[in-house]
């Protein structure tokens, strides 16, 4: 239904789908949980942040519970509501969101963990929004290191730590430094 653009169909689908899971499984199953995630991002893409928002801080503490750690899985959840916050202009909820998604990233997978980078990347973003041009010259830079470390240096990962590290040399007016 979502592709064909038929919002509202999709929605009672998905709901349907969701209210089936959590008689059938639970609450706290993970499969109720990524019907909840599925619901968020339907929800995100159309323009509807509260329920977005609640759906993915509810499939989190799913996760968290039933794992009894933070496995990637749980970051991607992470991930996901982080960036719902963020296209909502919450800038201080998703920097801590995509800062929690790194910490579970990086202790998953290590020092070249790519989702800690795609973190990384997203926080330098946010800082530069706010200001901090120093830091977010260096998130984006730390980003870089590890996109390079694991994709090499011509991969299309670094094109997003790259733009964000010229939009910060451009606000600093850096103008060298930015091409």
């Amino acid at each position: 239904y979502e592709y064909e653009m038929r919002y509202s169909d999709a929605e009672r689908a998905t709901r349907q789908a969701l209210d089936i899971d959590t008689k059938a499984l639970g609450p706290g199953s993970v499969a109720t949980a990524r019907m909840m995630v599925q619901l968020a991002n339907l929800y995100g893409s159309h323009g509807e942040p509260d329920p977005a928002e609640q759906l993915y801080a509810s499939a989190i503490r799913v996760y968290l519970r039933v794992t009894g750690q933070a496995p990637r899985q749980v970051a991607s959840v992470v991930f996901q509501g982080a960036q719902q916050f963020l296209n909502d202009g919450k800038l201080e909820i998703a920097a801590n969101l995509f800062n929690d998604a790194g910490g579970i990233y990086h202790n998953a997978e290590g020092d070249s963990s790519s989702g800690a980078a795609r973190c990384l990347t997203n926080l330098g973003a946010i800082a530069e929004d706010l200001g901090k041009h120093d830091q977010a010259e260096g998130l984006q830079k730390k980003a870089l290191a590890v996109f390079e470390k694991v994709s090499g240096p011509d991969s299309i990962d670094l094109v997003e730590p790259l733009a964000g590290l010229a939009r910060t040399y451009k606000s600093q007016k850096q103008f060298a430094e930015a091409e």
